[in-house]
């Protein structure tokens, strides 16, 4: 039986992906800074194929204990991912993006892992206005937590070359889905607002586009990355983008709810359009990807669901 190292595994993706490989009897090592908030919903039987251990990755001794555990791959999705934060901590992320993933790289090839498989952004690419971002676009971050993870991907690339390690950099677009409550996200915003106020915030004119990708479409192109051959590059996106106005008017049609909108100003940095060519996720052979339309309906469901509305 596999085992993964599942970093982030509390996190929106991390704590979905544990259950995913759980149920495909895989066994997972689940590390984060924060508590295993989703114990309880493991099933018993899977629940064994579980360990999870709290703790800081730039911790050298939390290092020293994971090092011992047998791993045959390792999905690495801990990171701090907040662009404004970033310009005023960059040092921290440094720190938390650079310096844990070159650490996991070193404990990859000490310990002989088959796979390493690297949650990177579209952010290393920059702003390209309305062009396309493909897979082999020159990196030019335009934050420091776009350069982290740009410099990660160099760092996986460098080991790849250096010592062997097989190595995947997954470039996501903007998740979505189901299990988003304590995500800080638009969507998620919006489908708390519907549940609330009905009020919300739009940075800019709304005419800025944007890739929204269904959460389980992620977990299917994540879980054939572990085990089937794959490009070293994958833009992880749905190849539909879509403007933040029209966004909204597709949120209110799943929700039944009409939004009262405030317009703010644009947020400094802010990009204009998020275009990706998604051709390099067809290795995860994915029947089709989720539509917008289906996946913000499942999404409001568990939203529903969840608060008992």
């Amino acid at each position: 039986m596999s085992t993964v190292l599942v970093t982030g595994s509390s996190g929106f993706i991390g704590r979905n992906l544990v259950k995913r490989l759980l149920k495909d009897s895989i066994k997972v090592i689940g590390i984060d800074m924060e508590d295993n908030l989703f114990a309880d919903s493991i099933d018993g039987d899977l629940s064994k194929n579980f360990t999870f251990l709290k703790g800081d990755l730039r911790d050298g001794n939390f290092m020293e204990r994971i090092s011992g555990d047998p791993i045959d791959s390792i999905v690495h999705l801990a990171a701090f991912t907040r662009v404004v934060e970033s310009v005023a901590k960059p040092k921290e992320y440094f720190e938390n993006n650079v310096v844990v993933t070159q650490r996991l790289m070193d404990m990859a090839v000490q310990k002989n892992i088959g796979k390493f498989i690297l949650a990177s952004t579209n952010a290393v690419a920059g702003d390209v206005g309305f062009n396309t971002i493909t897979d082999r676009n020159v990196l030019y971050p335009q934050s420091p937590y776009g350069a982290t993870k740009a410099a990660s991907e160099m760092m996986l690339s460098s080991y790849r070359s250096s010592f062997g390690l097989s190595t995947v950099r997954l470039r996501f677009t903007n998740i979505y889905g189901t299990d988003m409550a304590t995500k800080d996200s638009f969507i998620a915003r919006m489908c708390k607002a519907a549940l609330g106020d009905k009020r919300i915030a739009v940075y800019g004119d709304g005419h800025q586009v944007r890739d929204y990708i269904y959460l389980g479409d992620v977990l299917n192109v994540i879980r054939a990355a572990l085990f089937k051959d794959c490009p070293e590059v994958v833009v992880v996106g749905s190849g539909s983008s879509i403007s933040v106005n029209d966004l909204v008017k597709k949120v209110e049609q799943a929700t039944e709810i009409k939004f009262e909108i405030d317009y703010q100003e644009a947020k400094k940095g802010e990009m204009k359009a998020v275009i990706v060519d998604n051709h390099s996720i067809e290795f995860a052979s994915l029947d089709q990807i989720t539509s917008l339309e289906v996946g913000l309906q499942k999404t409001w469901d568990w939203f529903k669901n969840y608060y008992s509305f």
